[in-house]
């Protein structure tokens, strides 16, 4: 096959549908204290307003062989359990991931990801709390999440105290945003608003 033909093939192929998360299934497997998650980043294709309203591009985060979700693959664990994720960059640029650590450390770690390369990270989650990961393409590395189209590129990351119940009943809020792609005329998008 030619690299021509490989690359028609690519633009015919449609964006996965991405389906909302609402956060209360833990992704991955959980096994003798140790958790296996494989992430992949991904072009979802979102539709915010139902399967009636339009549907937006944006990469994402899915659990590998499964939907991509908004927000991402929630990880759930108990404290004392050591992760184990892997993490593809299905996408056509580098993807820059933070958070995937232990939370006690005092900085937050990052590291980058070629288009097509894999990493594994692995981390002993030993500080309970709420805590989420994310990952950027254009951006800054040291904010927070974007305020960007990149913005689902979020999932949330739990850590369980010891004594909490097995299956918790909860659901995790993780808000995201993104701007609008209808630009007007003579107008530009300011940081947070249309100006």
């Amino acid at each position: 096959m030619t690299l021509a033909t490989m690359l028609a093939l690519q633009l015919v192929v449609s964006p996965l549908a991405v389906r909302p998360n609402d956060n209360r299934t833990p992704a991955g497997t959980l096994a003798s204290g140790v958790l296996t998650i494989k992430l992949e980043a991904v072009i979802g294709a979102w539709s915010p307003e139902g399967s009636r309203g339009p549907a937006l591009e944006f990469p994402v985060f899915a659990e590998q062989g499964k939907a991509p979700q908004i927000p991402g693959p929630l990880i759930r664990v108990p404290a004392g359990t050591d992760v184990r994720a892997t993490i593809h960059n299905s996408l056509a640029v580098k993807l820059c991931v933070r958070g995937l650590q232990q939370r006690s450390a005092a900085t937050i770690d990052t590291f980058d990801i070629e288009p097509g390369a894999t990493r594994e990270i692995r981390f002993r989650a030993n500080t309970p709390g709420t805590f989420y990961y994310w990952g950027r393409t254009k951006t800054s590395r040291t904010d927070g999440p974007a305020q960007t189209n990149e913005a689902h590129l979020v999932g949330a990351l739990i850590v369980d105290p010891p004594g909490a119940p097995a299956r918790p009943t909860d659901r995790v809020m993780v808000i995201t945003t993104f701007r609008d792609s209808i630009q007007l005329p003579g107008k530009k998008w300011g940081r947070h608003e249309l100006i």
